[in-house]
């Protein structure tokens, strides 16, 4: 019971950060400008002579035209990528992702798939490292609509997608890569580069002893 507690208060922590995260897109805040490296909105460069950098306007992301000729999928992480509970023990990922169509080479919003695989990275005996699959998220064109970014950067549309992994994957401490992927409607598959991070462990946290992680 106490686990499924624990599991709940996860899952509703995750809730809370895909509501923050909205409305901080909504309200294009200067997080997510500096996730892109920009200056935050009202700040000027000093010495640059240069005025303050104004966010650009909302947009209804919901009118705006899906696309499916995706060639390149980039994503940004940010600082601090982590979901975290109240114990700071990460239980996910957040990123900021754009998928390339190769008509405008900017970001657009998707009429397939997106995808994302989080693989764990190990070392095998004979020192060859190991790739296992532990989790994939999918977001069909619906419920990817939730995560669509309402300002459109220079860059173009992106999506801040929030990636809380199950309650079983247990990954303190361990090396774990990220992969997103769009499957377009035609039948090919986009995939981003991969990204690796060490899973933080939480202040007095001690993880069973693992072979090769």
């Amino acid at each position: 019971m106490m686990v499924g507690n624990q599991y709940r208060r996860r899952v509703g922590a995750a809730c809370i950060a895909v509501a923050v995260l909205a409305s901080l897109l909504q309200a294009g805040c200067a997080g997510s400008s500096q996730e892109l490296g920009a200056v935050p909105p009202g700040v000027g460069v000093i010495g640059s002579g240069s005025p303050p950098v104004k966010p650009p306007p909302t947009i209804d992301a919901s009118k705006i035209s899906a696309r499916d000729d995706i060639v390149r999928i980039h994503s940004y992480w940010g600082d601090y990528p982590w979901l975290t509970d109240s114990d700071q023990r990460p239980f996910g990922l957040k990123a900021r992702v754009y998928f390339v169509d190769i008509e405008t080479e900017r970001g657009s919003f998707v009429a397939g798939t997106i995808a994302a695989e989080m693989y764990l990275l190990t070392r095998t005996r004979d020192g060859r490292r190991h790739r296992e699959l532990l989790h994939e998220w999918r977001f069909d064109t619906d419920q990817a609509m939730g995560y669509r970014i309402r300002r459109k950067a220079v860059t173009g549309y992106s999506y801040g997608l929030v990636l809380p992994w199950p309650e079983h994957v247990d990954v303190v401490g361990r090396q774990i890569e990220l992969v997103f992927r769009y499957d377009r409607t035609d039948g090919r598959v986009i995939k981003s580069s991969p990204k690796r991070f060490r899973v933080p462990v939480p202040p007095g946290f001690r993880a069973a002893a693992r072979r090769g992680g």
